[in-house]
């Protein structure tokens, strides 16, 4: 096996999920495919990387200030769904029966960013300010972190006279949003229960 072989899935390694057996896989999938596929995929990479930035509203990606979500006037202001990163969003998008604004955390309580969540809950605190805001759903993963943040959220958020909800748990405990499907997805929205 050649030495740029062996970077490439080096880097396929440190993907989420992708352990050595995996990363094989793919490399040898990726050696199978044509050269335009190869350079196409490269490009939308590096353009994808390089344009994306976070919207300035709710922290998702976009390529402009504010994400398409936010810009989008037929999504319900009354709602406010609170996840973890913007892959999140993505994955609640995928059930297609949310049509809310949302707002990405960045982090939580218990990890490496801590520091850059502590600052989003303050544009958060303001964003909650909004008399058109009535439910507050929070869809982190059901893991130790996610319930800690959950109830840190809900011990901040309160006090503004707004209904606060948590996705049902159709999620098992310590699974995440990344893994479920969108049916279970769709389930765990629908099922939503009020914080108290």
């Amino acid at each position: 096996m050649n030495e740029d072989f062996k970077r490439v899935l080096k880097f396929l390694e440190k993907l989420p999920g992708i352990g050595k057996r995996s990363a094989q896989r793919i490399g040898f999938a990726l050696l199978k495919m044509k050269e335009e596929e190869i350079k196409e995929f490269v490009a939308s990479l590096i353009n994808s990387r390089v344009n994306l930035k976070l919207c300035q509203e709710c922290f998702n990606y976009s390529k402009e200030k504010s994400c398409k979500i936010c810009q989008d006037e037929s999504r319900d202001k009354s709602l406010l769904c609170i996840v973890e990163e913007p892959e999140h969003l993505f994955y609640l998008e995928t059930a297609k029966i949310y049509h809310g604004k949302y707002f990405v955390l960045g982090g939580l309580l218990t990890s490496e960013k801590e520091e850059i969540m502590k600052e989003r809950i303050e544009k958060l605190i303001k964003k909650v300010g909004d008399d058109n805001l009535k439910e507050i759903i929070i869809a982190l993963n059901p893991t130790t972190e996610g319930e800690a943040t959950a109830h840190y959220l809900y011990d901040i958020l309160k006090g503004y006279n707004k209904k606060i909800t948590r996705i049902a748990l159709g999620l098992p405990f310590g699974s995440s949003l990344e893994l479920a499907d969108p049916i279970t997805i769709a389930k765990a929205i629908e099922g939503r229960k009020e914080l108290i």
